[in-house]
């Protein structure tokens, strides 16, 4: 009988799922979790992830102390190699070998030694070894629970006083949290707000997505100036087809359209009923007459309906373009020091949601002087802690936005960068861009590269703009600046949609087009041509079958 170590394993399990169970409903963490709602799920997260399996795992794989592994050695060899007798009679030894392990169980041998000797205990009768051996596998299994147990308690401790120093330091900074939650959901972590080091930037940051959405609306409608790329696709729809034909009423017949043979004695013809008045014919009668052979009129009432069909058509439509990487080129001279740079990386965090929202790669630019610094973060792995790390640096110095360009446009040359999106901010009191800088921008938009600019302040050098596909201006003593900018891009979307509504409309009456053509062509050769029609052709045919036989009889 071999000790079964899986045993410690599955009691180690039930209790920390009651430890689980215990720091869920602790009262101060349900306190936080009713008093802040954007941070109690990621909390209890911070809970469940801590008792993960990945945990348990850790846990499981934590090493066994010399005096219980060799305890365990001992206890299989024991319990393979001694029967009933033998094992009464080295009491002693097995006691000695347990006091080497430090064992708790070696007390028990005592117990053991006293009953064998009083005659308690039959030494022939296996049930009493059976017994030491449970209890012995209880007591080792206690021993290896409360080993293991101290170091998930050791853990436990640990990851309890971080978890009630975000409780205890959340309140300084409940506003930035729920405004990174506000934008970017799940992605924003309690934790990544509260060690961050400049945490002031970022309240400032945050100060302004709180104070004015409207900077969110403008990176979610820069998310959807997508264009529309040159080369055509077939797209097939569905529409429904109608037509007129004529269907057979089951009740009401009014109109003879023909003969047919039946047993129906109210529609019989008047020279099958002379047979019945004749002796000689009249046994005919009844033989057609059981055999439903007799000739009647044939009664039909028609109603006139439309039947539906269902019907492809195929047109072509403009293939719409793939969202490719946004870049965000972030002027951090010392004249956007203040409001302007704030607005700047408060926009940036704005698009940062749109674009991981969408899975998109995202790339930061700070600039200033000679100095450019990027940050990249991919759509399906997203740090907010480093990427607020970044953003709330600055460099200070004077505007020169030509290195920052230079790279910008070299990565946009790439592969990877292919119908990428570039939002500049700044305020563009620089030098005028070099001639071989426009070449490459319009080289880039030939390829669907599109090239956004924010205006911050009111003297930016005008002759930088002309190279961008949407210019935006911002002011700081204007209250109502993002709104005009929200404004405007509604009317940059606006134009959009009339345009696919045109679109639309040239589809529209393509298709009506082909309509007419085959009402005109269809229609009749749809109703000659369907099943009902043809199965009365059928019954007509035969009919007069029916009738050339008769009179070739007669």
């Amino acid at each position: 009988m071999q000790f079964d170590l899986d045993k410690p394993i599955s009691e180690i399990k039930q209790e920390i799922e009651k430890l689980r169970r215990k720091d869920l409903h602790n009262s101060e963490f349900l306190a936080f979790k009713k008093q802040h709602e954007y941070a109690a799920e990621q909390l209890d997260d911070k809970i469940n992830n801590f008792y993960s399996a990945s945990n348990l795992s850790v846990i499981k794989q934590i090493k066994l102390p010399e005096p219980i592994r060799k305890e365990v050695i001992y206890y299989n060899y024991i319990s393979e190699k001694f029967d009933e007798v033998s094992f009464a009679q080295n009491l002693n030894l097995i006691q000695n070998k347990l006091d080497e392990f430090d064992s708790p169980f070696a007390t028990y041998i005592d117990t053991m030694r006293w009953k064998i000797e009083n005659g308690y205990l039959e030494l022939k009768d296996r049930d009493w070894l059976t017994e030491f051996f449970k209890t012995w596998t209880f007591m080792l299994t206690k021993r290896i629970v409360d080993y293991r147990m101290k170091a998930v308690e050791d853990l436990r401790y640990n990851y309890l006083v971080e978890i009630y120093s975000i409780v205890k330091n959340y309140g300084k900074y409940a506003k930035i949290y729920n405004t990174m939650y506000d934008v970017f959901g799940k992605f924003a972590n309690i934790e990544d707000e509260l060690r961050n080091q400049n945490i002031e930037s970022i309240a400032r940051f945050a100060e302004f997505l709180y104070k004015d959405p409207s900077i969110l609306m403008i990176a979610e409608m820069l998310g959807r100036l997508n264009g529309e790329d040159d080369l055509m696709e077939i797209n097939i729809t569905e529409q429904v087809v109608t037509y007129p034909t004529q269907t057979k009423l089951p009740y009401n017949p009014e109109e003879i359209v023909g003969l047919t043979v039946s047993k129906d004695l109210e529609r019989l013809l008047p020279m099958e009923f002379a047979n019945l008045f004749d002796e000689e014919l009249e046994i005919i009668f009844y033989k057609k007459f059981v055999e439903s052979q007799l000739q009647t009129f044939l009664f039909e009432s028609n109603e006139n309906v439309i039947e539906h069909e269902i019907e492809e058509v195929e047109y072509e439509a403009p293939i719409p373009l793939e969202q490719g990487k946004f870049i965000i080129c972030i002027d951090t001279s010392s004249s956007m020091e203040g409001a302007g740079e704030y607005i700047a990386k408060a926009l940036s965090i704005a698009v940062a949601k749109v674009a991981l929202k969408e899975y998109r790669d995202l790339i930061f630019v700070n600039f200033a002087n000679q100095h450019v610094e990027e940050f990249t973060i991919q759509g399906r792995n997203v740090n907010i802690q480093k990427m607020l790390e970044f953003l709330s640096k600055s460099f200070y110095g004077k505007t020169n936005a030509k290195p920052a360009f230079e790279k910008v446009i070299e990565k946009m040359h790439s592969e990877d960068f292919k119908r990428a999106d570039l939002l500049f901010i700044s305020d563009f009191m620089m030098n005028s861009l070099p001639n071989s800088t426009r070449v490459k921008i319009a080289n880039l938009k030939d390829n669907y590269n599109r090239f956004h600019s924010l205006v911050v302040g009111t003297m930016p050098n005008v002759e930088t703009q002309d190279v961008f596909d949407n210019v935006m201006y911002y002011d700081p003593n204007d209250p109502f600046a993002t709104n005009q900018i929200v404004k405007s891009l509604n009317e940059t979307l606006r134009d959009l949609r009339e345009l696919k509504e045109e679109e639309v409309a040239y589809r529209d009456e393509q298709i009506n087009k082909l309509n007419s053509i085959r009402d005109k062509k269809r229609f009749r050769e749809i109703h000659l041509d369907s099943p009902k029609s043809k199965k009365l052709e059928k019954q007509k045919q035969k009919l007069k079958e029916l009738e050339q036989q008769k009179k070739q009889q007669a």
